[in-house]
């Protein structure tokens, strides 16, 4: 199977031969947005991926990218890392997952490192009062099974979906977020409330798959594998980080788990 044991891309490398001494280092994972040095840059080579400006979001499959300026080429060399079985996020992307979503385009969002052993993580501002949702989907690569852009996760059906957050600032925010997936053919889990209850701290969540499908999912068609927003009307402002999301259950591992 192709994803036998699932790989994401997360670090980009910038080089080049005549100036990579001055280049700084980047990091991002797929579709995130990474800022160029300064320049009017093009893709000449490489997998497809956007260039807006000095702005560039590349695809789940990339591995060189090669861009110019007009005057110099920078090559992206992008580097890999490994998600456990189950994994949505840890430190970038699974490439089960194919793309990360905001409802709004004023959710502000971006992969960052950091000093500790959490190396990369999602930090999200909301920057308006109402539909200031993120999430991460899947997609019609997702599957190599089927031609449905839903992954079947019914093996995670006694397990749960496990995340870190952090509120960096609750802003007005006083009654919690909300959590929901969605799924084919029209189908939505009712949103599950989560609590974080210190400012500027990492707490665990963890929601049993159980409760998703008593409020509406089909665990076998999963479109989008996680989904958060501020309660509605106190969204404003609110700037949370994210790390190690996953399905996590008793499942027998090396596995595909897009064929489960």
């Amino acid at each position: 199977m192709p994803f036998a044991r699932s790989i994401a891309v997360c670090l980009l490398c910038l080089c080049t031969a005549s100036f990579a001494d001055t280049l700084p280092q980047l990091a991002t994972v797929p579709h995130a947005t990474v800022t160029l040095p300064e320049g009017h840059w093009q893709q000449i080579g490489g997998e497809q991926a956007k260039v807006m400006g000095n702005k560039l979001v590349t695809p789940a499959n990339a591995t060189l990218i090669t861009l110019s300026n007009g005057q110099r080429t920078l090559n992206v060399d992008v580097a890999h890392c490994n998600n456990d079985i189950g994994g949505v996020f840890k430190d970038c992307i699974d490439p089960t997952w194919e793309r990360i979503f905001t409802q709004a385009d004023t959710t502000q969002w971006q992969v960052i490192s950091t000093p500790s052993a959490r190396n990369h993580i999602i930090d999200i501002i909301f920057n308006g009062e109402t539909d200031q949702r993120f999430g991460i989907a899947a997609g019609a690569n997702s599957n190599p099974n089927t031609p449905n852009s839903w992954l079947d996760l019914s093996a995670f059906k006694n397990g749960h979906l496990n995340f870190d957050i952090r509120v960096v600032d609750f802003a007005n925010n006083i009654n919690g977020f909300e959590v929901s997936l969605n799924c084919g053919n029209r189908c939505q889990s009712t949103a599950i409330g989560v609590y974080p209850s210190h400012q500027g701290q990492w707490q665990r969540m963890s929601i049993p798959i159980a409760t998703l499908v008593k409020a509406g999912l089909d665990i076998s068609q999963v479109h989008t594998g996680f989904e958060i927003q501020p309660v509605s009307g106190e969204q404003k402002n609110v700037h949370i980080q994210l790390d190690n999301i996953a399905f996590e259950a008793a499942i027998p591992a090396p596995m595909d788990w897009v064929a489960l």
